[in-house]
């Protein structure tokens, strides 16, 4: 008698320690995902900040490449804690985009609402990624 319910307890130890070291480790991926999706959607909304400033200073070529360095820094900044490869290449053709305006800003050119737009549609696309 002894026997059968000190096996039992064992048994039931045993299955209670490993449900929980299962949700231990369900969470932790669980958490390893938002954190995931936090830092995706934080660069998105960096970017949407930087596109903004972007665009208020069209006009001024040495502010534009100014706002274009900086919207380069963020997504460089936040494109190493991003882990999904579609996140990764909306913002390497993102980059893409920023170095196009750079060169233009670089060789004296102003920038238009027209060159801004794809910057917004990479924005764009990439929160739409972050979401899914």
């Amino acid at each position: 008698m002894f026997r059968a319910t000190y096996r039992s307890r064992r048994v039931l130890r045993t299955t209670i320690a490993a449900t929980v070291m299962a949700g231990a480790l369900f969470a932790t991926a669980a958490c390893e995902q938002a954190q995931q999706a936090i830092s995706c959607a934080e660069l998105a909304t960096n970017l949407t900040n930087d596109i903004a400033t972007l665009s208020n200073v069209l006009n001024d070529p040495a502010a534009a490449r100014k706002a274009l360095d900086n919207l380069q820094k963020t997504l460089d900044d936040k494109t190493k804690d991003l882990d999904s490869n579609d996140a990764k290449n909306a913002a390497n053709g993102l980059g893409d985009v920023i170095t196009q305006l750079s060169t233009k800003a670089a060789n004296g050119g102003s920038l238009s609402a027209g060159d801004v737009q794809p910057l917004i549609n990479g924005a764009k696309n990439l929160a739409a990624i972050c979401v899914k």
